[in-house]
């Protein structure tokens, strides 16, 4: 599986990518471009990668 770390201390652009997103907090997970995760939500994230 693929994936991407951005780190939102770190980097401003990532940090406002977020916060456009609605996020108040991490993690943010992005998945397919489409689906956002807020939060580690395990349930949700098993459905969305169909583990």
């Amino acid at each position: 599986m693929e994936f991407i770390t951005k780190d939102v201390t770190k980097d401003p652009e990532t940090l406002a990518e977020v916060q456009r997103m609605g996020a108040t907090a991490t993690p943010v997970i992005v998945i397919d471009g489409e689906d956002v995760v807020f939060g580690f939500a395990r349930r949700q994230l098993e459905g969305l990668l169909k583990l």
